[in-house]
């Protein structure tokens, strides 16, 4: 659920606060700055602003005001930030709301996240957690950080640095004051308020000059003449590692004129003359993070991270090269016991250049895979970006000639994200040609990115378009290698895969082929029976394999309503409701959904063909458990006929036409009853969504609906539930297991299980309503 929520409340609007807010903003005088109202926290009606109690004023600002505030719905107590469009011009307004919907994006252990953004007219405010402790910039001022504190916490600001990277963003503003401090002694970086999202070519085009002139570093100042990318973080990065060795920023002390002056002149005293004792390497890296020009900085974070940890260490770093004794002297102060060794040591290498070759050639080796790592970094980091450009282009809109009404976004979203994945794999294939390795390691790594977020459903989402692009050739692979076994399963199971390919590759004999060929094997089998009926062609799907399909699966499967139920929708008139009456009377219902559920997955494991690169790596990170071919086998299994249970769903609608519903109540129980079976027997989520529609059109408010609604709720609650666990904790559970279980058990019971496993309740608490509801409740409907 994404933490931003448009506040409309009444409540809100009538709040002592938001009035005092409105006065002042009124009263201001142009062109001048007004001053953010003073509140008496002994009136009780000045503390109370919608769901928050405000306790007390933590701080204030250019920008705004910061207050100490309780959340009395969830009983937790945050950090609420405030700003005023009075106070503040557009752009301003536009990086505040930015900063905090960045933030909400990032989940990392380094980074302070946003519970929830809001805007009340020209007040606009959000919340996070309030972090007991200080920043760095009190801390320093209070006492140094050096030594292994030192290194321990750029270490770690310089992964959630790179963590955002990873993900396309660019922090803009590091600087002592946005690294806080909590109890435990973490830092966490904050206040994402220049924060932009990289374009496709891993950079952002500024439209203004940003940033704190202290930290800020040249190209954000010269915008005009380029561009902001990781360099720009690293330069922060150096700055900030400058102020904690120094006491001072690079740019020295004075006015904001005279420390931008400095930063353009590249005029950055030498750290080691201020501060003579500070570690040689430490300065050079300093040097190395503050260099004039873009191309002269680390590469990436990753990079500046790999040197502090050899600092740490105690090994020579990649911006310096030591001197003899200062590398043995290294060495003793790391293996103190091996200082008799030394001697030997030495003489061996002035006596033998075997050794010697050796070690260069081990050094080479390692300069090369750090260069390697670096590019992969960059390039992934370049990768985020783009897909970024991709979520924020505008929403599709209707073509002119689509009557209202007639228009479903969500199929235009699904033809755009595909054409966004064809262009992501063409840049990946246009950057590293011919080396689908590399490819898979940058499409790995920002997918890495995206799982350590728990922006699990973003990378489904990127799963499903990398298999939907790539995966057509892969498909024919394993197509080709289960019809080369011959047997009647194989056989269906190929033309399952092949149906998918049918509807876009115009291949319109594959399927029937194939199951033309398991039939005449085995003529009665009801699984091969049940596919020739449901997975049809054609834009109504209405062109099976075998003409007389629907009647053989009845023929050999008499006693399963869903057999039924699938001739009713191959039918006309009253034929159609003749064998929708059958399905509700008829014992079983959907003994071969079940099946159906898992064929996907048995398909691709029984081929035996490795998936490509590009779609193994991320299906590692998504499932790092379970073997890749079951996680793309789940994915092919996202793609199945729709159009049978629709025209089912037309049939039981009176208002649809299509065909006609008779107009007794017959027809109309019929349809509840087969509804009732689709939402509650089937065993199958998407067949139960379309028999709860049924019966929510026709008797709403019924016994039989509200049994439904409240399976459907249970269900919502549990996926909510498992979607919140840790990677930990789904690593513990293992996707085996999970799979077993739904082949045995279905997927609601399945989802039981795992639930109960980690201590959950297994029914939703009195009250909780799905993401839907809650969706609806916040927007009014």
């Amino acid at each position: 659920m994404s933490p931003e929520t448009v506040a409309k409340n009444p409540e809100l609007e009538s709040s002592h606060l938001y009035s005092l807010a409105r006065v002042a903003m009124a009263s201001s005088v142009d062109g001048q700055n007004w001053v953010w109202p003073t509140l008496d926290f002994n009136d009780p009606a000045q503390r109370q602003f919608g769901d928050f109690e405000l306790l007390a004023e933590l701080g204030r600002g250019g920008m705004g005001v910061v207050y100490r505030a309780r959340q009395r719905s969830l009983d937790r107590t945050v950090a609420l930030k405030f700003i005023a469009s009075g106070m503040a011009d557009t752009l301003q307004v536009t990086r505040f709301l930015g900063e905090a919907r960045a933030a909400a994006r990032l989940v990392h252990p380094n980074i302070v996240p946003v519970f929830e953004v809001g805007s009340i007219g020209e007040i606009h405010y959000y919340s996070m957690p309030l972090i007991e402790g200080e920043s760095l910039e009190a801390r320093l001022w209070r006492a140094p950080v050096v030594g292994k504190e030192l290194l321990s916490l750029m270490l770690k600001v310089c992964e959630a640095v790179d963590y955002a990277h990873r993900l396309g963003l660019l922090h803009l503003d590091l600087k002592p004051a946005n690294i806080l401090i909590d109890a435990r002694g973490e830092p966490l970086v904050a206040d994402f308020g220049l924060a932009r999202h990289m374009d496709a070519n891993g950079g952002v085009d500024a439209q203004e000059v940003s940033g704190t002139p202290a930290f800020m570093a040249p190209e954000q100042i010269l915008i005009k003449q380029y561009r902001l990318t990781v360099a720009t973080d690293i330069y922060a990065l150096g700055a900030l590692l400058y102020r904690c060795l120094s006491g001072v920023s690079p740019h020295g002390q004075g006015v904001a004129a005279d420390l931008i002056r400095r930063a353009l002149a590249g005029q950055i005293r030498n750290l080691r003359e201020l501060a003579p004792t500070v570690d040689r390497d430490l300065a050079a890296i300093c040097s190395k993070c503050l260099a004039l020009d873009q191309a002269d900085r680390y590469r990436s974070v990753r990079e500046l991270s790999e040197d502090l940890r050899k600092v740490e260490a105690g090994l020579p770093v990649s911006v310096r090269s030591p001197g003899w004794f200062e590398r043995a002297g290294r060495w003793l102060r790391r293996e103190p016991k091996l200082a008799l060794a030394t001697a030997t040591a030495f003489a061996a290498i002035s006596l033998g250049t075997v050794a010697t070759l050796s070690l260069w050639q081990h050094s080479e080796a390692a300069r090369h895979a750090e260069a390697e790592q670096r590019e992969l970094a960059q390039l992934s980091a370049a990768l985020g970006g783009r897909l970024y450009a991709h979520s924020v282009q505008a929403q599709p809109q209707p073509p002119a000639n689509v009557p209202p009404g007639k228009y479903d976004p969500r199929i235009a979203q699904v033809g755009r994200e595909r054409r966004a994945a064809r262009e992501i794999i063409d840049w990946l294939q246009q950057r590293l040609p011919d080396d689908p390795t590399r490819q898979a390691a940058v499409l790995g790594g920002f997918a890495q990115a995206l799982a350590d977020d728990r922006s699990r459903d973003e990378l489904l989402q990127l799963m499903r378009q990398v298999v939907e692009v790539l995966g057509v050739g892969y498909r024919q692979q394993v197509i080709a290698a289960l019809e080369a076994k011959g047997d009647p399963d194989a056989l269906v199971k190929a033309a399952i895969l092949a149906w998918q390919d049918e509807q876009k590759l115009a291949q319109p004999l594959r399927v029937k082929q194939l199951l033309d060929r398991a039939l005449a094997i085995e003529s009665d089998d009801a699984f091969a029976r049940h596919v020739a009926a449901t997975f049809c062609t054609g834009p109504m799907e209405d062109q099976c394999a075998q003409p007389d399909a629907a009647e053989q699966l009845v023929r050999v499967q008499p006693d399963d309503g869903y057999a039924w139920l699938v001739l009713a929708a191959r039918r006309k008139g009253p034929e159609a409701y003749a064998a929708l009456h059958e399905a509700v009377s008829r014992k079983d219902f959907g003994r071969q959904l079940a099946r159906m559920r898992n064929v996907h997955v048995d398909a691709m494991v029984e081929a035996g063909v490795a998936p490509p690169a590009l779609v193994a790596e991320p299906a590692r990170i998504l499932v790092p458990d379970q073997a890749v071919e079951v996680t793309v086998g789940h994915f092919e299994s996202w793609s199945r006929p729709m159009s049978l249970l629709t025209q089912i769903v037309r049939m039981c609608n009176p208002q649809a036409g299509f065909p006609a519903m008779p107009d007794d109540a017959g027809a109309r129980a019929d349809c509840i009853a087969v509804g009732k079976r689709m939402a509650m027997d089937s065993g199958n989520q998407m067949t139960g969504t379309f028999g709860a529609i049924i019966v929510a059109g026709l008797a709403p408010g019924s016994e039989e609906d509200r049994a439904i609604q409240a399976q459907a709720n249970r269900m919502a609650y549990l996926v909510e539930v498992l979607s919140g666990l840790t990677s930990t904790q789904n690593a513990e559970y293992s996707a085996a297991r999970y799979d077993k279980d739904q082949r045995e058990l279905g997927e609601i019971e399945a989802m039981v299980r795992k639930a109960a496993h980690f201590g959950f309740p297994t029914e939703p608490p009195a009250g909780w309503k799905s993401p839907r509801d809650r969706a609806l409740a916040a927007s009014g409907s």
